[in-house]
């Protein structure tokens, strides 16, 4: 970079809109992994006919560079593109840790991030930055829980599989993708049993591409508490199948009804279910 382009920067006010060239601008550290991302092929087209709408953010180091801190996949379309320029924001000396932070943020905030690169970024302030996982939470602004839960994928799946693990409602959720719930259930199973990576990551495999629910997965653990394989386990929860819905009933009305039959909710609705309590009063259904 130019000594008079580099003092125009340091001029101007933090976070400043300018246009920067493309080759000037280095991605020293990004949440993205999968550097082949079909999204981009779309976000070509919609930059190339209409305009790049947010601009990506830059960091300005002491060292003089320009430091990519958010909008790679913006960076990667208009780079395909072969832009000589960007519009970007600079910010001034941020470095480490809060570059990382950064770049996380913008990506939970727009739900394009998967749990692979939320693990990987977050294990990455654990080891390189000494920061426990109630300040990695803060940095970022994510619940804790879900700090934690991306770290144990990310450090217990193999890489294949969890590229393809996925928050429900998350902008990239796609078939063939795989719930978080699920996979976490599975990795549940896996440490209740004793499974060896090579054994979780099958279970892992088939669960995504069969499609396997959380209580399909719940199946797979009674035949295996019963003493089953892995295999056979799968394949007798994936021929019996499990029913999940949403019933809305009077709460009261069900738990005195449980409560004079002697039986939990649950089993009470497994007795109305099956018809083994014929003189049970049904509940009213609001829906």
């Amino acid at each position: 970079m130019k000594s008079e382009q580099l003092d125009q920067f340091k001029r101007m006010e933090d976070g400043a809109l300018t246009k920067v060239k493309i080759s000037e601008i280095v991605t020293a550290e990004n949440v993205r992994t999968n550097k082949t991302d079909p999204g981009i092929a779309s976000l070509m087209q919609s930059i190339k006919h209409t305009r790049l709408f947010q601009p990506i953010g830059l960091s300005l180091t002491q060292a003089g560079e320009l430091v990519l801190l958010y909008g790679w996949r913006r960076l990667a379309a208009c780079q395909k593109l072969s832009y000589d320029t960007i519009d970007a924001r600079i910010f001034k000396e941020v470095e480490g840790k809060e570059l990382i932070a950064a770049n996380i943020i913008e990506n939970v905030q727009r739900k394009d991030i998967s749990t692979a690169e939320l693990g990987r970024m977050c294990v990455k302030l654990r080891k390189e930055y000494e920061m426990t996982d109630s300040e990695i939470a803060a940095a970022i602004s994510v619940t804790l829980n879900r700090v934690k839960n991306s770290m144990n994928l990310f450090l217990n799946v193999s890489p294949e599989e969890a590229k393809r693990i996925r928050r429900v409602g998350g902008r990239e959720h796609k078939a063939g993708d795989m719930a978080e719930t699920t996979a976490r259930r599975v990795l549940g199973v896996s440490k209740k049993y004793g499974m060896t990576k090579a054994v979780q990551n099958k279970l892992l495999h088939k669960a995504r591409v069969e499609e396997m629910s959380v209580e399909t997965i719940s199946l797979v653990s009674k035949f295996l508490e019963k003493g089953a394989s892995v295999t056979q386990a799968r394949l007798q929860a994936k021929k019996m199948g499990a029913y999940s819905t949403l019933v809305f009933a009077n709460r009261e009305e069900v738990e005195e009804l449980a409560r004079k039959a002697r039986v939990s909710v649950r089993q009470l609705l497994v007795k109305i279910i099956y018809g083994e309590h014929p003189p049970l009063k049904r509940p009213k259904l609001l829906v």
